[in-house]
């Protein structure tokens, strides 16, 4: 399903495909490259000492925000996945996002179980990449609102669940397939990436990544809203 553009149209046309699909988008590999080393910063150090130091700076910097950047990469990839968004290219992108969730949540789960303190973000993508699946059908106005209500409403409805049931954070995301209902709630509020709060920068990479992403007008709107 896509959208046609109309001069009265708030949001920009989606870019037709030739245009998004014509050749490597540096940017796009260099927010990806910046993700993986503040993930390995954040994951192998330097680690914060007291102090402004460099190194706590240099950790100080990714932490919570190389997770955020990989998922909204990956909304972006997923939409450069759907071509120019044919019904056969989208329902081709959809198989292989099942896929990809299909193999990455046993393994994100196994890894969760493991006394390692890290806490494993691969079952969460597992979920987000069945949400971009079904997210792929929508219209880009249909799309952005999606995104937009659950970034309002899914903060929102995670601080309430803390407030009404603390006891379904006391175990954060380590949560096992024996217990499937504290997986599921895990995954979708109480977990360390929950869906309420995460799916919506998968989403908003998609509608990026259905804009052209070789024209200057368009890095010059997201270097300004990353900068704000």
């Amino acid at each position: 399903m896509t959208v046609v553009a109309h001069p009265t149209d708030p949001t920009p046309a989606r870019a037709p495909a030739a245009t998004r699909t014509a050749g490597r988008i540096r940017g796009l590999d260099a927010a990806r490259a910046l993700a993986i080393f503040g993930m390995v910063t954040v994951h192998f150090g330097p680690f914060p000492v007291r102090g402004d130091d460099l190194a706590s700076a240099a950790y100080r910097t990714p932490y919570g925000r190389a997770s955020v950047l990989f998922a909204f990469v990956a909304g972006v990839g997923v939409a450069l996945l759907s071509g120019d968004g044919s019904a056969p290219r989208v329902r081709s992108a959809g198989r292989r996002l099942v896929l990809r969730a299909a193999l990455l949540f046993p393994l994100g789960v196994a890894l969760q179980k493991l006394p390692t303190g890290v806490a494993v973000i691969l079952q969460y993508y597992a979920i987000y990449f069945l949400i971009a699946a079904a997210a792929l059908r929508l219209a880009d106005r249909w799309l952005l609102a999606l995104a937009g209500s659950l970034t309002l409403a899914g903060p929102m409805a995670i601080v309430l669940a803390q407030r009404a049931e603390p006891s379904w954070f006391d175990a954060g995301g380590n949560v096992g397939i024996r217990a499937p209902v504290a997986l599921l709630r895990a995954l979708v509020i109480s977990g360390y990436y929950p869906v309420l709060s995460w799916a919506p920068v998968v989403l908003f990479g998609i509608w990026i990544g259905r804009r052209d992403l070789h024209a200057p007008g368009v890095h010059r709107r997201l270097v300004a809203c990353g900068a704000g």
